[in-house]
């Protein structure tokens, strides 16, 4: 949360946060890599690449992203929701035989509690992984400073 809230406040949104692209080193330094597909908020083209393409890997990808809608931290949030899912429960929120159906998933966001998956998470740390994982970005944490504060106070 710190690493991307540092990123949001010069307005750059990664666009694929994902395991594969947060490195911790063995002081326990955690950086965030991979900018490769980053975009800066102000830009014209928040949407698609340049080739009209989707951007994002499917498995953490927010359901703005899958619907080609404009993206902004909120995104970046959806995302680290989805991986914190994966780091609490041994698995992703979704799964599927291909990107698609995947992506169909994140669209109607019915993934199981987390608490349900694992019972040593506790009920209000799985609501905030569900906050950050809301298929509408108005009702996730609007900043990743917000979504940092709701994980500490868990």
């Amino acid at each position: 949360c710190s690493g991307m809230e540092s990123a949001h406040a010069v307005n750059v949104v990664h666009r694929d946060l994902k395991p594969n692209n947060i490195l911790i080193n063995e002081e326990s330094i955690l950086k965030i890599v991979d900018f490769g597909v980053a975009a800066a908020t102000q830009s014209t083209d928040t949407k698609l690449t340049k080739t009209g393409l989707l951007v994002g890997t499917p498995t953490y990808m927010a359901p703005e992203q899958v619907l080609g809608k404009e993206v902004d931290e909120r995104t970046d949030i959806y995302s680290l929701g989805a991986i914190m899912y994966e780091m609490l429960t041994g698995r992703p929120p979704y799964s599927g035989k291909d990107s698609m159906s995947i992506m169909y998933q994140h669209v109607q966001g019915k993934a199981t509690k987390v608490f349900e998956k694992n019972e040593e998470v506790s009920e209000e740390l799985s609501d905030v992984v569900s906050k950050a994982m809301s298929v509408k970005p108005a009702h996730r944490f609007q900043t990743m400073g917000e979504f940092m504060n709701a994980v500490d106070q868990v």
